[in-house]
């Protein structure tokens, strides 16, 4: 199997080259790929010839994306869409990620232990989640052949983001405030690689929300990473009102991953995918285990 994966050198893009190390796999990063250039899609697309796309391209900074909501949808919304396209001509399959961005908060009817099914409509609060819906919408319009992942919250040990931030400043003895009004699904980018390989073998097209299984809040994932990393940081819980950022954040947007669970998808335990994470980060030298 030829794959060509976009995005190369992100934190779910590293995990997803070893998941796809049984392959023939082309990773392009940005710098040789912008996926907001058509013509640039297609030309790479075409000489490949893979029989999968992966695209990991995408802007993960939320409040960035409310300040240039036209990069924001040039890169999530027309990105897949020229991936698709692309695909179509040549006959492969896309496998395109979204976000739990594209829900709106409110905790669905008869749904507040199980969180937003893959048929909710969706009804994002920030320009993030509008060009994500997007992307959506057209790739869903272009190509049959989709796996469109909802996914959230990342936790990769190749890149940064909450879980690293809050485990460096907890090694550096940095008092945290986190919010403890969202509430959401944490995920391992190297159980979301290995789901998605699985996923691609399975050939199950469409909508899948694949993030380790069950909810918590910033505060509760935090207070994880500090016990999983050893350390007796003080830690405040705030509401999100109190934290900086310009953008809208989904008070509730955890993923129901019954769907996954049911076709032999699921990952594990978001608390244990938690303590996977910093073992991975101790072992890589990225992370010094406190003496709490």
């Amino acid at each position: 199997m030829r794959v060509l994966l976009t995005g190369a050198g992100g934190q779910l893009a590293v995990d997803l080259v070893e998941a796809f190390a049984d392959t023939v796999l082309t990773a392009v990063p940005r710098t040789e790929l912008d996926v907001t250039d058509e013509a640039a899609v297609s030309t790479v697309v075409r000489a490949v010839a893979p029989d999968v796309v992966l695209n990991t391209a995408g802007l993960t900074d939320v409040d960035a994306c409310e300040h240039d909501p036209e990069a924001a949808h040039a890169v999530h919304a027309l990105g897949p869409w020229w991936l698709a396209t692309a695909c179509r001509d040549v006959g492969a399959r896309l496998v395109t990620f979204s976000t739990d961005h594209v829900f709106g908060g409110a905790v669905p009817a008869g749904a507040a232990d199980t969180g937003y099914g893959e048929a909710d409509a969706p009804a994002p609060v920030n320009r993030y989640g509008r060009s994500k819906a997007a992307g959506e919408a057209l790739v869903r319009e272009t190509l049959a052949a989709h796996h469109l992942v909802r996914t959230s919250w990342f936790m990769g040990v190749h890149g940064s983001g909450f879980a690293t931030a809050i485990l460096a400043q907890a090694a550096a003895g940095t008092p945290l405030d986190v919010v403890d009004d969202q509430v959401g699904s944490p995920t391992s980018t190297r159980d979301l690689a290995q789901a998605v390989r699985r996923l691609v073998a399975a050939r199950r097209f469409g909508t899948i929300h694949l993030a380790n299984s069950g909810s918590c809040s910033r505060f509760a994932l935090a207070e994880a990473l500090l016990e999983d990393g050893g350390h007796d940081t003080p830690v405040r819980a705030v509401p999100t009102s109190a934290a900086p950022g310009g953008a809208r954040r989904p008070a509730f947007s955890p993923l129901d991953t019954t769907h996954a669970a049911s076709l032999g998808l699921g990952l594990p335990p978001w608390r244990e995918a938690v303590a996977r994470f910093v073992d991975d980060l101790v072992d890589t030298g990225r992370h010094t285990r406190g003496r709490a």
